[in-house]
């Protein structure tokens, strides 16, 4: 593809992510647009097609998806569809022949990652996950921590949840696949950590803290990733408390990042002193980063085998929430 042309992304699923974060984020990147859409709800189609000017041709329901194949003017397609369907569309657009970023976590297993990526290889398309916070500078500052080699990062501590009131949502039923803060929230605390510290964990162990429901996907759950050198990570996650902060601490300072999640004011304060950064739009820098990924064929910041890494650090933690023990991490 000439690097001059800017790639067509079709977002898949017009929940709220894709309303009021991947949607409006494309009106503001330089390498790709919003070309077509993949919807349920005829409703949806039609609102869609008239804010956002999208061709008929470019929308698609989840029963013809498949057609998207024949569609040149989409070159991406975005999986903001719930996790537990994320492996079939994923799958189905690598066999259309579609570039694929998946919002994290990339699908609900590893054995679906890997299936995941195993077909991109086959159809020779690339595959992301939306982990926006790799673009925020905040967090590509806790990253450069690790390089002071006299005064390393010795932990980190966060915390990411929130009260979930809205009934009926995919995310509190315990039969869907993926579903739960652990997999929804706690994927945040995993990409910290082994960014922050520039490796995978050798072990993890967990812990639960009930909540005011009975089921496991409203309990507030804190998991301990054990690293080289005796440093740790420990991470809070749930449905039940509102929490959003890093704490890193290094040999002489600490750090600490407020609303580290979140899409926009991120306040980060150091030993000291605090420190600011130019505020950016997170996934305007990923799909670009991605469609620049492409037009000039270079590889990925974010690739498959990452968000795969995830999820097995998180079913590990499962495994240590199942035993009580410490589990060993082997990737």
């Amino acid at each position: 593809m000439p690097k001059s042309k800017k790639l067509g992304i079709a977002l898949v699923g017009l929940g709220s992510y894709s309303t009021y974060n991947l949607a409006p984020s494309l009106r503001q990147c330089e390498h790709c647009y919003l070309a077509g859409i993949v919807t349920g709800t005829p409703v949806k189609a039609s609102m869609w097609s008239r804010n956002y000017k999208i061709d008929k041709k470019n929308i698609y329901n989840y029963a013809n998806f498949d057609e998207i194949a024949a569609n040149d003017s989409i070159d991406i397609v975005y999986l903001a569809v719930p996790t537990f369907m994320r492996a079939e569309y994923a799958i189905r657009a690598a066999m259309a022949g579609k570039h694929i970023i998946c919002e994290k976590p990339m699908a609900a297993s590893s054995q679906e990652c890997l299936k995941i990526i195993e077909s991109c290889k086959k159809n020779n398309v690339k595959v992301s996950v939306g982990y926006r916070l790799q673009y925020d500078p905040y967090h590509s500052y806790l990253t450069t921590l690790q390089n002071d080699l006299d005064n390393p990062v010795k932990s980190v501590k966060g915390g990411f949840g929130f009260k979930f009131n809205t009934s009926g949502n995919w995310r509190l039923d315990h039969k869907k696949p993926g579903g739960g803060a652990l997999m929804d929230l706690g994927v945040y605390g995993v990409q910290a950590a082994c960014a922050i510290f520039g490796m995978i964990p050798q072990a993890v162990s967990a812990k639960r803290k009930k909540g005011s429901s009975k089921l496991p996907e409203e309990e507030m759950i804190t998991f301990q990733l054990y690293f080289e050198n005796n440093s740790t990570a420990v991470f809070t996650t749930g449905y039940t408390d509102a929490i959003n902060y890093l704490q890193v601490e290094t040999t002489n300072d600490t750090v600490v990042l407020e609303n580290a999640f979140s899409f926009s004011n991120l306040k980060m304060k150091h030993t000291g002193y605090d420190l600011s950064f130019e505020s950016v739009n997170q996934n305007q820098l990923l799909m670009d980063d991605f469609s620049l990924s492409l037009l000039g064929d270079r590889s990925l910041k974010i690739n498959g085998e990452m968000g795969r890494r995830d999820i097995m650090i998180i079913e590990a933690v499962f495994d240590a929430l199942a035993s009580g023990k410490r589990i060993p991490i082997d990737i």
